[in-house]
């Protein structure tokens, strides 16, 4: 879906290298330009309003911010392979106990984080949320890379378990396609909100937001239903570090930001990644088969209920995706189905059909290991017919 952020930019100004007032124009919805008559350096600022309460947004209040570099970062022309600098600054008081996490490389920051971070080229920059406010961390290691959960907002949640438990699940999925994993450090960035879901993929991160119900709380030694959600998402989000951010289809390399990007391989990659999310749970020993069937059974359910699903394709599903399954209206159950759910039964489907053909020596395993040799591990783009 084609998020417009620039319809949150509230002001744009400009500046020369002495601190004069540049001329600012708006040419295009998304497009400023700065009149510098003697050319030399340029200060653009943006005032930005932050209040989308989502994984993919930026927020801002009194007691805590997290962003994603498309909502705030402008791309200054033909300089998209340039390299970036960040400079995050201490906010003023009462805020001076807030803390910054985020996987980008820091170049000199303080003991708070607040400071210099630098990235490649600008889609790095994109790929590298930011969490900022008074948070509560846990440290663990997996396949020999430091990881970390980061939480922001108020909850009463035993962090040390999730990172537990949260290592299993992570060394589990670096077993699954390989060692040594093709980062040297990640973290969760998790925003506990009273009620919310959602999560988003990046290459070092992933940033999650739930209800603080779905953390386990001090003393409770059970995988309780609300916190195998909080479980499963980080589980599904991480299997994309490998399944979307590095294997991805064709279509998206270079990816084009200011325009649709179509592809009908959406349920390969999340399809895949729903049905292995509680795949990875049963793996690692953090729920048990019944309660692993009983999420399965759950899942048929769900997709049975729509009867969009004898009028729309996976495959279309995903073509649609810009402007159906994000836009969704009252008769979207009886047009359309999710690639998510009906891509995570039919996964259930292959894999129960390959280990019955090749008597259980082989399963979906054998070909998402061989979909990222072939393709994610060479840097390989996806064509359209790559899965099959």
């Amino acid at each position: 879906m084609l998020r417009e952020y620039a319809r949150h930019v509230v002001k744009a100004e400009a500046l020369d290298a002495s601190g004069k007032p540049l001329a600012v124009e708006k040419v295009a919805h998304n497009v400023w330009r700065c009149h510098a008559p003697g050319g030399g350096h340029v200060t653009l600022r943006l005032s930005v309003y932050a209040l989308d309460q989502s994984v993919r947004g930026a927020w801002l209040d009194t007691r805590q911010a997290w962003f994603n570099g498309p909502c705030l970062f402008a791309l200054p022309k033909n300089h998209a392979d340039a390299d970036i600098r960040l400079t995050i600054e201490v906010p003023q008081a009462p805020l001076d106990a807030w803390q910054v996490a985020t996987a980008m490389t820091p170049l000199e920051t303080d003991a708070n984080g607040f400071g210099q971070y630098s990235a490649a080229d600008y889609n790095e920059l994109l790929d590298h949320p930011v969490l900022i406010g008074q948070l509560d961390r846990v440290d663990f290691a997996c396949g020999g890379v430091p990881h970390s959960v980061v939480v922001v907002g108020a909850h009463d949640g035993n962090l040390e378990r999730v990172g537990k438990d949260l290592q299993r699940i992570c060394t589990a999925q670096i077993e699954f396609f390989g060692q040594p994993p093709p980062f040297d450090r990640y973290q969760f960035l998790c925003v506990v909100v009273a009620d919310g879901y959602g999560g988003l993929e990046h290459r070092y991160s992933s940033m999650l937001m739930f209800a603080r119900r779905n953390l386990p709380y001090p003393g409770a030694d059970d995988v309780a239903k609300d916190y195998q959600r909080m479980l499963s998402l980080a589980s599904h989000e991480y299997f994309h570090t490998w399944h979307v951010k590095r294997t991805m289809p064709a279509a998206f390399m270079p990816y084009r930001l200011t325009e649709r990007n179509f592809t009908r391989l959406l349920w390969v990659f999340e399809g895949i990644t729903s049905y292995y999310q509680d795949r990875f749970l049963l793996r690692s020993g953090l729920i048990d088969e019944q309660t692993y069937l009983n999420r399965l059974a759950e899942l048929i359910s769900n997709v049975l209920r729509m009867p969009g699903r004898h009028l729309q394709s996976l495959a279309e599903s995903s073509f649609d995706a810009w402007d159906k399954l994000y836009k969704p209206n009252e008769n979207s159950p009886n047009a359309g189905i999710s690639y998510y759910s009906k891509g995570a039964l039919v996964s259930l489907a292959l894999d129960l059909e390959i280990r019955r053909r090749r008597n259980s020596e082989m399963s979906l395993d054998t070909v998402v290991q061989a979909f990222w040799r072939e393709f994610g591990a060479q840097d390989i783009g996806v064509p359209e017919d790559g899965f099959e």
